[in-house]
C-alpha cells in the first residue's frame, strides 16, 4: 500500500485482501466491493472497502485505487424504502457477503450467507429474479425480487407475505360475510 488516510497501513502488502485479489486475478473484473471490516478493533463501525483496476497503456493491470464507505451512510436512503415489519433490503457481494441490511439485524453486517436460500436464488437466477420462501427456518414467508448490478452486488427487497395480502385478505373476507 502506497498511500493512506490511514498512515498505519502504508507500506502493507495488499495481497491477503479481497478486493486486491479479485482485480488482480480476475481480467474482466474493473470494480469490486470487499468484505465490510470494523474501523477500531470491538465494536468501531463497520466500512466496505470499494475497489477499481489500474491499467498499464497498454491495457495490463497496474494495481488498484480503494475508497471505503460508511454503509451506515445509505440508511437514511433505504430507510425510506417501505417494506413493513417483516421485510427487509438487503445487499450481498457476489461472494456472499452481507454488505447492508435494512432494517439492521444483530451482526449480519460482514456474515457469509452462502447457505442462505435467499443467495442460492440470486446466484441461480442471475441478474435479477424472484424468491418466494423463508430465508431461515423461523423466518416468515417472504416475497423477494432481487437484481445483480456492479460492483457485483445483488439488492433483494423483501416482503412479508402475510403484510403483503393482509388488506386483500380482510377485503376477501368482508366481501364473502356480506
Amino acid at each position: 500500500i502506497r498511500h493512506s488516510t490511514q498512515p498505519g497501513i502504508v507500506g502493507q502488502p495488499p495481497r491477503d485482501q479481497i478486493v486486491f485479489t479479485r482485480l488482480a486475478s480476475d481480467s474482466a473484473a474493473d470494480l469490486v466491493a470487499g468484505t465490510p471490516v470494523r474501523t477500531a478493533p470491538g465494536d468501531g463501525p463497520f466500512v466496505i472497502p470499494l475497489g477499481r483496476k489500474l491499467r498499464t497503456a497498454a491495457g495490463g493491470f497496474d494495481g488498484i485505487v480503494v475508497a471505503s464507505y460508511f454503509p451506515d451512510s445509505l440508511r437514511k436512503f433505504f430507510g425510506t424504502v417501505d417494506v413493513g415489519r417483516q421485510g427487509a433490503v438487503t445487499v450481498f457481494s457476489d461472494g456472499g457477503v452481507v454488505l447492508f441490511r435494512e432494517p439492521p439485524e444483530r451482526s449480519s453486517l460482514g456474515e457469509l450467507a452462502t447457505s442462505s436460500p435467499l443467495y442460492a436464488a440470486a446466484k441461480r437466477q442471475g441478474d435479477s429474479g424472484y424468491f418466494h420462501g423463508r430465508v431461515r427456518p423461523e423466518a416468515p414467508i417472504l416475497r423477494t425480487a432481487f437484481r445483480s448490478l456492479e460492483p457485483r452486488l445483488s439488492i433483494a427487497v423483501s416482503l412479508s407475505e402475510s403484510e403483503m395480502l393482509a388488506t386483500w385478505s380482510r377485503d376477501v373476507t368482508r366481501s364473502l360475510t356480506a
